[in-house]
């Protein structure tokens, strides 16, 4: 393996995540061309009940370095502060040149070769639909990245715009955090980390969104407070369906998709139709995933009663900070 190939790492917790992460690292050994074997490293950053024996068991056998620890985060009630201690810890464990980052709700789906960074690339990610996205001063979340790029230090004139696949419209710099890769050498998961907490200790929310994308907003931003040299990635990289995205199921793209961002069509609800679609755009896909059948909570009663009381706990916290925010 080259420095320039990628080590990919995700975030597992006890859970419905558990299953997407064994079949996320599934679908890269299968589909994956010459990166399926590359390391993969799957992380718990904080406090919860154990991982199932089936999941550590699939771990084994699907080569994927398993990393459970306690972040001393005092946002550790934030599901999205898991990101940036998750690739940190990761960095620290492979001492890789180039990290992907996976949300686990991704399968891998063709060989994931524009991952793969050049001498002169810091940071690949894709911007494939507006979202929380600025198209400049008279947008309506433009006062937002006002106020980000206020608290970041960050002239918002001087910011880059990128085009989104879905809408092509040119936006202040956003990209989806879903899936990415940077080089380490530059400092990014430090600094990441760092500027999660920073957005956070502002109490700045957006009125579309409160704090649910603050690790999203947060890639490029970095990126470009640390002068990072970035490529933007085809929308093939990080291609959505699901309830939130009714005309994708049925997209001719999707015979092309590298990275399918399923969110919630694994669900007993959607599951129907994704193997529908599947099948008719990649019937090895299907063939692979139909005896999987749908997401499920494989946990035992304990551990689902554990985990819905720290989901109680957890929310309150949220309450609590965002009745302190500033809503733009």
């Amino acid at each position: 393996m080259s420095q320039s190939e990628p080590v990919f790492v995700c975030c597992v917790e006890a859970g419905p995540l558990e299953i997407g992460c064994v079949r996320l690292a599934g679908s890269l050994r299968r589909f994956g061309g010459r990166f399926a074997r590359n390391p993969f490293i799957a992380v718990t950053p904080r406090l919860g009940p154990p991982l199932g024996k089936k999941t550590l068991a699939a771990f084994e056998q699907l080569d994927v370095q398993y990393e459970r620890f306690r972040a001393d985060e005092e946002y550790a009630w934030n599901n999205f502060m898991n990101k940036p201690h998750a690739i940190l810890r990761a960095q620290e464990l492979s001492g890789a040149e180039v990290l992907t980052w996976l949300d686990s709700d991704v399968l891998v789906l063709h060989e994931p070769s524009l991952l793969e960074l050049s001498e002169t690339e810091d940071l690949a990610a894709c911007a494939p639909d507006k979202n929380l996205g600025s198209s400049g001063p008279d947008d309506e979340n433009d006062a937002y990245w006002q106020e980000l790029c206020a608290l970041m230090g960050i002239d918002i004139e001087a910011l880059p715009f990128v085009t989104t696949w879905a809408e092509q419209e040119k936006i202040r710099l956003y990209y989806n955090s879903g899936v990415f890769s940077f080089r380490t050498s530059t400092g990014f998961a430090e600094r990441y980390l760092e500027d999660c907490r920073t957005l956070l200790d502002a109490r700045l929310a957006s009125q579309h969104a409160g704090i649910f994308f603050t690790d999203q907003v947060m890639l490029g931003l970095t990126a470009y407070r640390l002068g990072m040299r970035m490529r933007e990635l085809p929308h093939m990289y990080n291609f959505a369906v699901g309830s939130s995205e009714p005309d994708a199921w049925e997209s001719p793209l999707l015979s092309d998709v590298v990275c399918l961002h399923y969110h919630d069509a694994m669900w007993p609800k959607n599951w129907p139709r994704l193997v529908r679609s599947l099948a008719k755009a990649r019937s090895d896909v299907s063939g692979w995933m139909a005896p999987k059948g749908p997401m499920v909570n494989p946990q035992g009663l304990m551990g689902k009663i554990c985990s819905r009381l720290q989901k109680h706990f957890r929310e309150r916290f949220l309450h609590r900070h965002m009745a302190g925010c500033k809503v733009v």
